[in-house]
């Protein structure tokens, strides 16, 4: 579970980032350049244990993850979690780039900066949900995912001044405490099963 919320928390920030960057440039450039900087990201890792480390064992499944992203759920299951963004990354960076192409304007250094961040963030966050899927089952991770609106509407409101709503307010402390109530029930429930 707590993976899932580390995951959940890293991907808000990574929407908030991307939210303020797709204001300045096309929202395909930016999804190009999230990508390219998540695998530039991952590359020193890359470097360090060999490319064959991160060869797939399914290329064709990998591929049309990235082509297919939100249908590739079902991927999320195969290969180790460092392998899975890596390829993540390579392949959705290739599928962008042409259309990132056709509306291309120069970023600037700190808009480069903050693409380097978001792959950063993305490439962390990807890792920290497989991560979850790999060490529980997801139908326990899955309460857990409440919590991103509560990321997502405080960062909102500190970097957008989206003020949320009182409904949204008394749902995410709702969420917030079901969720806090629940990862304490099931570790008891672990503790007992010992």
């Amino acid at each position: 579970m707590l993976w899932t919320a580390l995951a959940g928390l890293i991907f808000s920030l990574l929407n908030a980032t991307m939210r303020w960057l797709a204001l300045e440039l096309h929202p395909f450039q930016t999804q190009f350049l999230r990508y390219l900087c998540g695998a530039m990201v991952m590359l020193p890792l890359i470097l360090r244990s060999g490319f064959a480390s991160y060869r797939p064992n399914h290329w064709p499944g990998q591929l049309w993850r990235g082509a297919l992203h939100t249908l590739g759920l079902s991927l999320w299951f195969y290969d180790r979690p460092e392998v899975i963004v890596v390829w993540q990354s390579i392949t959705v960076t290739l599928f962008s780039f042409p259309m990132a192409w056709f509306v291309w304007k120069h970023p600037t250094g700190i808009q480069w900066f903050w693409f380097l961040v978001c792959g950063a963030l993305g490439s962390a966050a990807h890792y920290c949900l497989t991560r979850s899927f790999e060490v529980s089952d997801i139908s326990s991770t899955q309460s857990v995912k409440f919590l991103d609106l509560v990321w997502a509407s405080l960062l909102g409101w500190l970097m957008f001044s989206d003020i949320p709503a009182r409904a949204t307010l008394i749902g995410a402390l709702v969420i917030l405490g079901s969720t806090i109530w629940l990862a304490r029930r099931e570790s008891r429930r672990r503790l007992e099963g010992r």
